[in-house]
């Protein structure tokens, strides 16, 4: 997974509402709502002390990943 999500907005990313979190042990899945489009990311689950711990549901976020991790899916 290479989507990174930080809490709150900020310039050069994708705004987005988070809708659920939920924690696996290691890992966190983080089901977020992008411009209507469910997007799922899963990643380690973050130190206690990491802003990301006190995300709650509808909180907003910000999606980001390099260029030379995206692909174009067509159908």
């Amino acid at each position: 997974e290479r989507v990174t999500i930080t809490p709150g907005t900020a310039e050069s990313v994708l705004p987005a509402r988070l809708k659920t979190v939920t924690y696996l042990g290691a890992l966190t899945e983080y089901h977020v709502d992008l411009a209507g489009t469910d997007v799922l990311a899963i990643r380690p689950t973050p130190a206690a002390d990491d802003p990301l711990r006190r995300l709650a549901s509808g909180a907003p976020v910000a999606l980001q990943w390099a260029a030379a991790d995206a692909r174009a899916i067509t159908s």
